[in-house]
């Protein structure tokens, strides 16, 4: 973000020596610059889509594998790839947020995503059939997407 548009407010985090290294690791693995990476991590907790998930809890289902593959009504456009689930939890204890970060398979390209899921793709989550693939999956045509990628 160019400076002239950052002069809001300036936020500072105190972490322990291994949340330190962890961090700076998945910011070097990332590509990305400290404060893109940064950013982006603060957005993602501050956007989040809540949901009541009836079949699966936050510890069910964060870091775990899904194997996904999201169809647009069409037949033109989907995603399908492997990835991981990243779950927060609301205070309330009830509310998620679920997100598949994964590496998107496409029709001509592939690239890092994250896909947040909302209420009807939470409830089409299932155990996989195959777990040397992965733990989960999600299959589903979507409707009302132009575009998946």
């Amino acid at each position: 973000m160019p400076k002239d548009k950052a002069k809001t407010e300036f936020l500072g985090v105190f972490v322990d020596p291994q949340e330190s290294q962890r961090i700076h690791r998945a910011i070097a693995e990332s590509g990305m610059k400290k404060s893109d990476w940064t950013r982006e991590a603060l957005l993602t907790r501050a956007r989040p889509l809540w949901l009541i998930c009836k079949k699966w809890g936050a510890d069910d289902l964060h870091g775990k594998t899904v194997e996904f593959n999201l169809e647009a009504k069409n037949g033109k456009n989907f995603i399908r790839g492997l990835g991981r689930f990243w779950v927060l939890k609301h205070k309330d204890g009830i509310r998620l947020a679920i997100e598949i970060h994964a590496t998107k398979l496409g029709i001509t390209d592939s690239s890092d995503l994250r896909i947040f899921l909302d209420q009807k793709l939470a409830e089409l989550i299932e155990k996989h059939s195959d777990r040397r693939v992965a733990e989960f999956r999600l299959f589903s045509v979507v409707s009302g997407v132009r575009d998946l990628g």
